[in-house]
């Protein structure tokens, strides 16, 4: 698929990359750049998927300098990217019908190795989340 297919595909599925951040770029780990503290900051489950896919990141690290020290050690290249999805209520029972809106959402943060990887990967994460609102609802 192409970058502008991907765009028609994550419309379809009410989803949207929200932010991109290149990993290798991010300078002076005593001073990591806002994005990077915010992130620290708002991940607090043990297990996020990004202590599986960057296991040099540790949840219990002192600050967001330590992720970024971590990283630049590690010589890590990639893409942190945040995604948006709109919740979709289903109308229970046999039912494709639902409602959404840009009002109600969930956002996410993953990692990705190369620029191309997100298309796919958010596009996963949406219709995995819709799937299981479907099911929720009995709509399948």
């Amino acid at each position: 698929m192409t970058h502008a297919s991907y765009n028609e595909a994550l419309f379809e599925e009410e989803a949207r990359v929200a932010e991109i951040y290149p990993i290798g770029m991010m300078g002076d780990p005593a001073c990591p750049p806002d994005w990077l503290t915010e992130l620290y900051e708002d991940v607090v489950e043990k297990d996020h998927p990004l202590f599986r896919d960057l296991p040099e990141l540790k949840a219990d690290a002192d600050d967001a300098s330590d992720w970024a020290e971590a990283l630049v050690m590690r010589s890590r290249s990639g893409f942190l990217v945040r995604y948006e999805v709109c919740i979709r209520n289903y109308l229970s029972g046999p039912s494709v019908m639902y409602s959404a809106g840009w009002g109600l959402f969930r956002f996410g943060v993953i990692y990705v190795e190369t620029i191309d990887e997100i298309g796919p990967a958010v596009l996963k994460l949406a219709r995995e989340q819709h799937a299981a609102e479907r099911r929720k609802a009995g709509a399948e």
